[in-house]
């Protein structure tokens, strides 16, 4: 199986370091060209217990680190961990899911499933429903799947907690639910479904 992690901070590389070493192919696609680079090198960006032991076993095997976004047109799974921040009025701004959305369009196929993986405000997961459904030819919940699947993660303990902390998953329909918590076991995790999330 394969997939991309869109985001590859302290939310997304832990998350993608665990797919490859449970024998996904891993795309991590991030904005800056020499984090990336450090990463293919196998340099941890950050502190994260046990990370860069598995970044050395994995990496330009089936990991890498890129700003190429075609590399969505390869993956099953597509992994959004991209937050919504607030601005003064305390309203939530999309931009940053957004610009991935129109990133990541040219190369959208039938049958992915999307996971958003981050803390969301109420309402993005319905959202970014509604942007997929305007694309040409996608229909969220019959040839193209959606879900929330929060991070309850410390940061510098992810790699273990991933695994460890019952994953919940919300998908927007039971379709899209399910195809979330295949990828999940896959890496050993126990999860919590629920269906129709917003």
């Amino acid at each position: 199986m394969k997939a991309a992690v869109i985001g590859i901070g302290r939310v997304g590389l832990p998350m993608a370091l665990v797919l490859a070493d449970s024998g996904f192919e891993v795309y991590g696609i991030g904005k800056n060209s020499d984090k990336c680079s450090s990463i293919n090198e196998g340099k941890m960006p950050f502190m994260e217990e046990g990370a860069e032991k598995i970044l050395k076993k994995v990496v330009n095997k089936n990991f890498i680190a890129t700003t190429d976004y075609s590399y969505v047109k390869k993956c099953d799974y597509l992994i959004l961990t991209l937050g919504t921040p607030i601005d003064s009025n305390m309203n939530p701004v999309l931009s940053q899911i957004e610009s991935a959305l129109i990133e990541m369009k040219p190369f959208l196929k039938k049958n992915q499933t999307l996971i958003l993986r981050s803390t969301v405000s109420p309402g993005t997961t319905q959202y970014v429903k509604a942007i997929i459904n305007k694309m040409r030819g996608f229909l969220v919940g019959q040839n193209f799947f959606l879900a929330f699947c929060p991070e309850r993660i410390v940061e510098g303990h992810a790699i273990d907690e991933i695994r460890l902390i019952p994953q919940i998953i919300g998908g927007v329909d039971k379709k899209s639910t399910k195809k979330a918590d295949v990828l999940f076991k896959k890496i050993g995790c126990a999860t919590l479904e629920s269906d129709d999330v917003s």
